[in-house]
């Protein structure tokens, strides 16, 4: 299988609630003091912060973040997950530690990514702009990927992405092809053949999600069948 091609994702600055400017790669927004970035989940925030680890910046998750004591000393912290360490946190509290550990190493330049619905909007940005004073924050929207994009991801998971895709979208699942995850997912379930409906491409593809890919886990959880983790999920799903 070919080296999958580097894909140039494209942004767009938020500039209002629903108002977005014309879309631009990261680099465009880098001379920003301060960048958030935003997606829906599988969007591939973390691909694209780690390729920004380069010219002297360094990358957290945002809870290591938080307990990093230590001035990393870097030209531009990258915080990754901002959602996941605020998991629980309605009162923005998370954000405001994190504000203050950048305040206690000097305020330097950060790029930081949030799920869309994780992010409180306004309320947050207060909190950057007006109580820290990252004037220049720049609050940008991760897109969906283009169809030439999709063949690049898929290039990671068949010898046959152009196939792949065509397939796809002449079987109506355009929507599947904008999400490097979902592409990715649906790669991984049509590798034994196409199933004849959508409905058992769905069940594959919960059978690719449900079974265990981290061999240390698929240890711990060798009596836990594929079957018995969908019914717990769609118990899960049906109950909250």
């Amino acid at each position: 299988m070919a080296n999958p091609t580097p894909i140039k994702r494209r942004l767009s600055l938020i500039k209002a609630p629903g108002e977005r400017s014309q879309s631009s790669d990261i680099d465009d927004f880098l001379q920003h003091k301060a960048v958030v970035i935003l997606a829906e989940p599988g969007m591939g925030k973390t691909v694209l912060l780690r390729s920004l680890e380069v010219f002297g910046r360094r990358y957290f998750r945002a809870r290591r973040f938080l307990a990093q004591e230590v001035s990393p000393n870097a030209a531009a912290v990258l915080i990754d997950g901002l959602d996941e360490a605020r998991a629980g946190d309605r009162h923005g509290s998370t954000l405001e530690r994190i504000l203050g550990k950048l305040e206690a190493f000097g305020l330097p330049n950060f790029v930081m990514t949030c799920r869309s619905g994780d992010w409180f909007g306004e309320i947050d940005r207060t909190r950057i702009v007006e109580n820290v004073g990252y004037d220049d924050l720049a609050i940008v929207q991760l897109l969906p990927l283009s169809r030439e994009d999709a063949v690049a991801v898929a290039s990671a998971f068949t010898t046959k992405p152009e196939q792949l895709i065509a397939e796809a979208e002449r079987r109506g699942l355009q929507e599947l092809l904008l999400n490097p995850e979902l592409v990715r997912l649906l790669a991984d379930a049509v590798k034994s053949g196409w199933p004849a409906t959508k409905s058992d491409l769905f069940r594959q593809a919960i059978a690719v999600q449900a079974a265990e890919s981290n061999d240390v886990h698929a240890q711990v959880a060798e009596d836990i069948t594929v079957s018995e983790v969908s019914e717990a999920a769609g118990a899960i799903c049906a109950t909250y």
